[in-house]
């Protein structure tokens, strides 16, 4: 049998590998993110799954289901995600960058930081729209990328749009 990992677990792999959990519920109740660094809290990586992708973000299916209140709970997953040091490495469980990118576009059509993003990721695209499995081209983000082009991540700069 296993143990579900919750909020705070820590699991240590080898000498120097440090993987904190922390709990996001929304697109599922039990979903976490895997914040993994070095023994010196250095080289922060985290693994999003499905609550936030580049650019975009997961569905709120889980919270729905439950009748909570999903847009609030995703919002609060958001703000744990910004306190990570903003070098840290996002790896989401997919890659939907350019279609991403393309919808934030719709909303700050003025965003430089989103404009140059978009036309990265159209670049990429273009470049692998033969390749069936382009799943790496805008991976990993960083939180900071994520806090200058995810209209999601910032939902609370965007209400004087």
């Amino acid at each position: 049998f296993t143990n579900e990992l919750v909020d705070g677990d820590t699991i240590k792999l080898g000498k120097n590998t440090i993987i904190n959990i922390i709990s996001v519920p929304c697109h599922t109740l039990g979903h976490v993110l895997y914040h993994v660094t070095d023994g010196n809290g250095k080289y922060s990586s985290v693994f999003t799954g499905d609550t936030l992708f580049v650019g975009g973000v997961g569905h709120f299916r889980g919270a729905i289901s439950a009748g909570l209140n999903a847009g609030k709970m995703m919002y609060d997953n958001f703000v744990k995600i910004s306190k990570l040091d903003k070098s840290t490495k996002i790896y989401p469980g997919h890659e939907y960058a350019y279609d991403n990118y393309k919808f934030g576009l719709w909303i700050e059509p003025n965003n430089k930081d989103l404009i140059e993003r978009y036309k990265y990721a159209k670049k990429l695209n273009e470049m692998n729209k033969d390749d069936t499995d382009n799943s790496d081209i805008c991976v990993p983000s960083t939180v900071e990328i994520e806090l200058k082009t995810n209209v999601f991540m910032r939902l609370s700069s965007l209400k004087n749009i």
